[in-house]
């Protein structure tokens, strides 16, 4: 599982899929996957038709919404809860059967921490930008439950780059 975040990366990444297998994946066709709980409205289903469009749901979704879905050309997929999110684990999981082995995610702090917790990332890709902003911007990591440094999932630098005035810096899972 690779995690992207930063608003400066998109552009960067998509000519990387276009371009290179070393960086993110091999890329034989493209798709979306969403992962919300309840599959609420979002404007990609406008884009279902043009782009494969997969949702990992949860099994308590309303089934008037997994119709809908399911009447635009979206596979779904029902996964188990974590709590009250979807279990990461059986999201790759079922990714992993439908053939998705390497996955590109980007999807905030939230997503990343949840990622990370779950021992569910093999590579982190970041930017870096000769700006300072403080605790009035967006953390890249939500809150893992660190206690001791020591405790802290292990990453080792394997690139780092000039994109444009930042740094694209890429990390490996390090194994003990």
């Amino acid at each position: 599982m690779r995690v992207f975040n930063g608003e400066n990366c998109k552009r960067t990444i998509q000519i990387r899929v276009n371009y290179t297998d070393d960086l993110l994946l091999n890329v034989s066709w493209v798709l979306k996957f969403v992962v919300d709980t309840e599959i609420r409205e979002t404007a990609l289903a406008r884009t279902a038709k043009d782009v494969p469009l997969w949702l990992c749901l949860g099994q308590v979704a309303d089934s008037e919404r997994i119709r809908a879905w399911d009447g635009i050309g979206a596979k779904l997929l029902a996964c188990d809860l974590h709590g009250v999110q979807l279990n990461p684990t059986d999201i790759l999981a079922q990714l992993g059967s439908a053939g998705l082995t390497s996955v590109f995610c980007e999807g905030g702090s939230a997503l990343a921490a949840t990622l990370l917790a779950h021992d569910l990332v093999d590579e982190l890709v970041g930017f870096t930008a000769g700006l300072t902003i403080g605790a009035e911007g967006m953390p890249a990591l939500g809150a893992l439950g660190v206690g001791r440094l020591e405790d802290a999932p292990r990453f080792q630098l394997v690139d780092s780059r000039s994109v444009g005035p930042d740094i694209l810096h890429r990390w490996r899972r390090a194994h003990s």
